[in-house]
């Protein structure tokens, strides 16, 4: 199997994990997730095989992880995607208890429209959340008829004055309602999905960190493929000669060099230990190709070799 078909073998396995994960019949083992946490947890799963099998680079899993969660579980998701933050239905049918009868419907409908709207642009939703958006809709709605009903009143219109007076405190009665026991215990029955703010997912790209190590990574791939490090290696271990100790002590200081700007120490030693070992005198080569056995021609002529002095 060619190195491509691995790599490719080993995210056909990452994206499968996943995928099944995706899929598992959490409510049925009574385990009660949200899509949002369903989603979370697949791409857990993808992109810990990923780094631990890396069928790509691991910078380049990080930031397609950053990418996924964007476009999947944040509030600027796909539209196929946005799943529904709370049960606009039960928030109507609340709005609509707490109003009750006699109220033009446009007023009604208007409200609603408001309500919507304010709570899809919620951060974070909750019990209390929602009704505090209901209060404030209520009451705002109650002041702008108040106000109305005032300038019918001035003008002399003492009918449509006392309608409008009449619906204003209606919604002034209903904003008081959202706080009794019935109610309270209905808006405290809601379920909520929360979605990662589209914000705060971006500014993970210009996090302080995550620059240091895409940085690191950078470089170390630059120097690795213009062989900037194995030559910066040879330079900088030639002034402490082939003597173990020296060498040594050589090595342990480019590496710790190299780490300055290469983000992984482990490269940098890796890169190292080729420079290190040309440094140091290498023992005579067998007399037969390894894994061969040896001949009996062989073992006579390494044992007529004069054995090799000690450093």
């Amino acid at each position: 199997m060619s190195e491509t078909q691995n790599k490719l073998l080993k995210a056909a396995i990452s994206l499968a994990a996943a995928g099944v994960v995706f899929f598992l019949p959490f409510a049925s083992w009574g385990i009660q997730l949200s899509p949002i946490e369903i989603r979370v947890i697949a791409m857990f799963v993808m992109a810990a095989l990923f780094w631990i099998l890396e069928p790509i680079p691991i910078w380049t899993t990080s930031v397609m992880v950053i990418t996924l969660s964007l476009l999947c579980v944040s509030n600027g998701s796909l539209s196929f995607l946005m799943p529904e933050r709370y049960d606009k239905a039960a928030v109507s049918s609340i709005l609509d208890d707490a109003i009750g009868k006699g109220i033009n419907p446009e007023i009604v409908g208007k409200l609603k429209e408001n309500v919507e709207n304010r709570l899809n642009k919620k951060t974070k939703l909750d019990a209390e959340e929602v009704r505090m958006t209901l209060g404030f809709q209520l009451m705002d709605a109650y002041e702008k008829i108040d106000l109305n009903a005032q300038e019918l009143s001035r003008e002399g219109k003492t009918e449509e004055a006392a309608g409008q007076e009449s619906i204003a405190a209606q919604l002034k009665t209903a904003a008081g309602r959202l706080y009794s026991k019935e109610i309270t215990s209905r808006i405290q029955g809601l379920q909520f999905v929360n979605t990662m703010q589209q914000k705060s997912t971006m500014a993970t790209f210009a996090d302080p960190i995550i620059m240091l190590f895409l940085g690191g990574f950078f470089l170390a791939a630059a120097a690795t493929k213009y062989r900037l490090d194995m030559n910066l290696a040879k330079v900088l271990l030639k002034p402490f000669g082939t003597n173990p100790k020296f060498v040594l002590l050589g090595l342990m200081s480019v590496t710790a060099l190299f780490s300055m700007f290469m983000s992984n120490t482990a490269t940098a030693c890796r890169r190292c230990w080729p420079c290190s070992l040309r440094k140091t005198k290498a023992a005579p080569p067998l007399p037969w190709p390894s894994p061969s056995p040896p001949t009996s021609a062989a073992l006579e002529r390494l044992s007529a070799r004069p054995p090799t002095q000690s450093r």
